[in-house]
């Protein structure tokens, strides 16, 4: 190893890359795996969730639903219901607020069905009074550093600003679905009074923990008869149980970037394998490849008494051997890149949390990993005749040339796939950011303001020169939060669309101003007016998606009856042009848009604000100070074209991921091309020497070395293309706006991995080429 300083480089270096890159991903799948295992219960407790023709599947569910269970479904041992999970502000003074994550109201049974162990105080009975909850030990820390936080007081806006008494400090986990920050006492909001009998009311969290005996396939067979009874044989709504363990991978989870989707584990997983086969690639070839310079070693090793066993067990001791050094440098890497490996995936992943069975197992494989990379080799090298070898008439290397060959086309096959998926993923983003949107997001800030007092706040920030409009709405760009279902058939025969089915709609509320400040166009017919008091109640604008949806042209549309669940048939006054109210991940909608005075409307409401160009700073200055005037609440801005590019930071993030394991693909490539080209050269020596001498220039000598590695590149890159363009397809169909995948994609890939092949064989090839060939051939 120390006398082969380069072989040694990289065998033990791409061992080392490819095992780094298989723990972190190994970290990844492990955390993947692990949600909603570590509770007491977590074989027996199950997610319900309801399924509707119309609505699909979900995950909201009715008050009633939990006392129900318990009390008709022998099965259910316990239920407990949970309300809208997220953020809200928080305080221990009642007069400086923070905004934290995971709080949410829950039934009293919560913590004894989701076993969180508990620092401070009691489960039994922690969340049974109003106004009471419990804390994680993290909240406890920040709040009440040092200090005893039971009996304390916290004050939070969750559904109301209420005062609530600590009952307990728990331990949270980053691995739960229901992971918190505090858990509020559900008691305190009265819902049983107002939601008792609601069950048509899909607001709640239903989770139920099931006797020892249930199985949960018998528990989804008789949802049928408890749907029966509760909405009648016609319903077309029913309920179904989901394992807690199963439910984060599932397509329920509501997940972002890398986080509980079965595609990326798998997806990583088989990346990170590749890596791995690289690197094992590497070690096969050059160990192949070396074969001539250690074949007058076995022979002399087999003519002074060694056994074939014997030489088997040395050459697979010294693959074990770098593999194991391999293994030791990747852990130092891995530990390294992790941090950045975390930011990357938005993970908060550790080696502490990892356990030390796992770092066995990963050790093991790395002995499995050298055992069988040093096989072949082993194997190969042990056979030789030792006295063909000893008399100079051993093959050198010569009958291993095919499979050096073919794991050559292997490593390219993966780089080429790994170089054509990341063009295409950047390719895909830019047409993200390039594609006509409908409206025009630069310069626009989002903020929120109370409802009652919107037009006031719009009247006052638009009269300084820096705002060049604003508008009032609860339907911006990305926050149509609603759906409405609407039967053509209710509107009159003449203007109902061919289909009976419900179209359903994304229902806006807008003021005069809404075309205007987002710069959109309008198709056919006129936005709303001032002077025309019938479009207050009557009027409503509708875009080209909507026009089609309901079988009429654009210009037909214009002047139809129109309504979304008033009772009085109002008309369609204008049509919009198509503009995206999502991510391109989904089609355009159809969108229906109705005009309310904002004065009555009584909870916040979005205000978006077309700043001047070259004022920004000056402008959002202005907004502060008179949004001051009219709530106390903290100033929160967003800009809108920030707020669409945030709707693909996963498809960004898996750019830079796929950029990276290409990069280390074809670092791994072109460690292994590099080796092969460096023994190669020096076989051939004598021969560069004897055609230097014969008057062959350094361009033919480089010629020679290079064309055979470069055949073998361009083979590997035909067969890449249709597994890499294939694989890219199926993540496209994910878009409803996507690229094609042209020539053009593929061209580019593959002057590129031809580009770093030709450069990598070509340093080495005009080294031996400009060599003095009276060094090679005077020992002739």
């Amino acid at each position: 190893m120390k006398r082969n300083k380069s072989y040694t480089f990289i065998n033990v270096g791409g061992l080392a890359v490819g095992f780094a890159c298989c723990i972190l991903i190994a970290l990844y799948v492990r955390s993947e795996l692990s949600h909603d295992d570590f509770y007491e219960y977590a074989d027996r407790l199950v997610v319900i969730g309801k399924e509707s023709s119309f609505w699909g599947k979900g995950t909201t569910t009715p008050y009633p639903l939990a006392g129900a269970l318990e009390a008709e479904v022998p099965m259910v041992e316990k239920a407990v219901i949970t309300l809208w999970p997220g953020e809200a502000e928080v305080s221990i003074d009642d007069q400086d607020y923070f905004e934290e994550d995971g709080v949410f109201h829950a039934g009293e049974d919560f913590f004894n069905m989701f076993s969180f162990p508990f620092i401070r105080g009691n489960r039994e009975g922690a969340l049974i009074e109003p106004n009471t909850a419990v804390i994680s030990a993290e909240l406890a820390e920040k709040y009440f550093p040092g200090e005893n936080p039971i009996e304390q007081i916290i004050y939070s806006k969750k559904r109301g600003k209420q005062a609530y008494t600590i009952t307990g400090v728990a331990r949270s986990n980053d691995n739960s679905y229901v992971d918190f920050n505090a858990v509020l006492s559900l008691s305190t909001l009265d819902y049983a009074e107002s939601h008792g009998d609601s069950w048509r009311s899909y607001m709640f969290f239903t989770y139920a923990l099931l006797n020892e005996a249930s199985d949960i396939n018998e528990l989804n067979k008789q949802f049928e008869a408890f749907v029966d009874r509760h909405y009648g044989k016609e319903s077309k709504s029913g309920f179904f149980a989901q394992k807690i363990s199963d439910f984060y991978l599932s397509d329920l989870s509501v997940s972002e970037g890398f986080s509980g989707q079965w595609l990326y584990v798998y997806l990583f997983s088989s990346v990170a394998l590749f890596i791995l086969l690289l690197a094992c690639v590497n070690y096969i070839n050059l160990s192949t490849a070396r074969a001539a310079k250690r074949a007058r070693e076995v022979g002399v090793r087999k003519t002074l008494g060694a056994g074939r066993s014997q030489i088997i067990k040395q050459f697979i001791g010294e693959s074990v051997l770098m593999s194991s050094a391999a293994f030791i440098i990747a852990l130092f890497l891995a530990y390294l890149i992790l941090p950045a490996f975390n930011v990357l995936f938005g993970m908060n992943m550790t080696f502490s949390e990892a356990g030390f069975d796992w770092f066995v197992i990963l050790a093991a494989i790395a002995l499995i990993v050298g055992f069988l990379a040093g096989s072949y080799p082993a194997f190969y090298l042990s056979a030789f005749n030792p006295a063909l070898v000893l008399k100079g008439d051993s093959a050198k290397g010569s009958s291993g040339s095919w499979l050096r060959k073919s794991l050559v086309i292997v490593q390219f096959i993966v780089a080429a796939a790994l170089i054509i998926a990341t063009v295409v993923v950047f390719m895909q983003l830019r047409y993200t950011q390039q594609k006509d949107l409908g409206f025009e997001g630069e310069q626009v800030v989002m903020t929120s303001v109370p409802g009652q007092g919107s037009k006031a706040f719009r009247s006052e920030i638009v009269s300084h020169p820096a705002i060049l409009s604003a508008t009032v709405s609860n339907a911006i760009p990305g926050r149509f939060h609603v759906t409405f279902g609407l039967y053509p058939q209710n509107l009159s025969p003449a203007t109902k669309a061919d289909t009976t089915e419900s179209i359903s709609f994304k229902p806006g509320e807008v003021d005069y101003y809404y075309i205007e400040t987002l710069e959109m166009e309008m198709a056919a017919g006129r936005q709303f007016s001032e002077e025309r008091t019938t479009d207050r109640t009557q009027a409503y604008m509708i875009n080209e998606a909507a026009a089609k949806a309901m079988g009429w042209s654009t210009e037909e549309a214009v002047g139809k009856p129109f309504s979304l669940g008033s009772d009085v048939m109002g008309e369609v006054i204008g049509v919009v042009e198509n503009f995206h109210i999502a991510s391109f991940h989904q089609s355009i909608e159809p969108v229906a848009l109705t005009l309310f005075d904002s004065e009555s409307w009584s909870s916040p409401k979005d205000v978006a604000i077309r700043l001047a160009s070259g004022h920004i700073q000056e402008g959002l200055r202005h907004i502060e100070e008179v949004r001051a005037e009219f709530t106390n609440e903290p100033f929160v801005y967003s800009f809108l074209d920030d707020e669409f590019a945030e709707m693909y930071r996963e498809e960004r993030r898996l750019a830079q991921v796929f950029g990276g394991f290409a990069a280390i693909a074809v670092l791994l490539a072109c460690m292994g091309l590099f080796g092969l080209a460096t023994f190669t050269a020096e076989r051939r020596t004598k021969e560069i020497g004897i055609r230097k001498v014969m008057g062959a220039t350094v361009s033919n000598i480089v010629s020679l070395l290079s064309k055979d590695f470069l055949k073998l590149v361009i083979i590997g890159f035909v067969i890449a293309v249709p597994l890499a363009w294939y694989f890219m397809q199926q993540w496209l169909q994910d878009f409803a706006y996507r690229i094609d995948i042209g020539v053009g994609i593929f061209l580019l890939a593959g002057a590129l991995a031809l580009f770093i092949a030709l450069a990598t064989v070509s340093w080495q090839s005009i080294r031996a080429a400009v060599a003095n060939p009276v060094d090679s051939l005077r020992s002739e």
